[in-house]
């Protein structure tokens, strides 16, 4: 027999109680990805509560902590089973001097991995990194000025503008589906 209903029972421990002082307004923020998996855990929740099985596991804890319970649940699940994708920066490398391109490139890439895609001025782009001019670059493309691999303060800036940009994708990533 499932005595599963005993630890509930006798282990339950809302997760709020370990919180030194829960600020809502400043402690929680739910990027869309995560507003995705907290509204559908409402659904199931919704189902879950019209079942006489809820009423007699759950009739002693408060519905908020068990909805929180399931979308920790489920959201570890799903970074479990990394069933979600994030789209790369695509960044452009432009540089007047010889071996600086190569060099950026290199350091970019080792620190920033999967997370980004050197890609080629013809196509779409996130992030342009130049020392010089581009004419025929679109106002609405970002662009960062990198004069050297070696000037701490323009990589400073550039990996701050290309970790930015990471974030803003990271908040837009989207669940994978499996298709049978």
């Amino acid at each position: 027999m499932d005595l599963f209903h005993l630890q509930l029972e006798l282990c339950f421990i809302d997760s709020h109680l370990f919180y030194y002082i829960y600020d809502e307004k400043n402690l929680f923020h739910l990027d869309p990805f995560e507003e995705e998996i907290r509204r559908k855990v409402a659904i199931i929740f919704k189902e879950l509560k019209s079942n006489d099985l809820y009423r007699k596991l759950f009739f002693s804890i408060k519905e908020s902590a068990i909805l929180e319970y399931l979308y920790l649940m489920i959201y570890t699940l799903v970074a479990e089973f990394s069933i979600t994708k994030v789209e790369p920066i695509k960044i452009v490398l432009k540089n007047s001097k010889v071996f600086v391109k190569d060099i950026l490139e290199n350091k970019i890439t080792s620190f920033f991995g999967e997370s980004i895609k050197i890609v080629n001025i013809n196509e779409p782009v996130d992030i342009v990194v130049t020392d010089i001019s581009i004419p025929s670059l679109s106002e609405e493309i970002q662009s960062v000025y990198v004069t050297t691999f070696s000037d701490l303060s323009d990589l400073s800036t550039l990996f701050g503008e290309i970790s930015s940009l990471i974030i803003k994708k990271f908040d837009d990533r989207k669940m994978i589906t499996i298709d049978s």
